[in-house]
């Protein structure tokens, strides 16, 4: 997934009777909104790494500590077993917390989605 670019929107010229308005964006406008929404995604990926420890499964720690921010700016978990233990049909729950088990990503959404966003939009400048 390649990380999204802004571009800098075309002028508008409005005419009306009593004269004229003409909307003129800066040159750093979309340099400045790129940067933003990098960042904020960025925060995003990294929150939800944040969020998700306490919901992956946990025997020796190397699923939880394999999980990453990509170049694109995605989440990851690497391991050879990630995706089996990700869709097991297993309880949620373990000796190693209440909250550890399949779907944590699902999971942590559900309690801390809107967290996130406030955190990215914050990030973004749109708080």
């Amino acid at each position: 997934m390649a990380i999204p670019r802004v571009q800098k929107p075309l002028g508008y010229i409005r005419k009306g009777p009593n004269g004229s308005v003409q909307l003129v964006w800066q040159d750093i406008f979309a340099t400045r909104w790129t940067g933003n929404f990098s960042a904020a995604q960025e925060e995003m990926a990294e929150q939800v790494i944040r969020y998700c420890a306490p919901f992956v499964p946990y025997k020796t720690g190397r699923l939880m500590r394999s999980g990453h921010v990509t170049p694109s700016l995605s989440v990851s978990w690497n391991t050879p077993y990630a995706t089996a233990q990700y869709y097991s049909p297993r309880p949620v729950g373990s000796s190693t917390g209440p909250l550890r088990g399949p779907f944590w990503f699902d999971r942590m959404k559900r309690l801390y989605g809107n967290r996130i966003i406030v955190s990215a939009k914050r990030k973004a400048g749109r708080l």
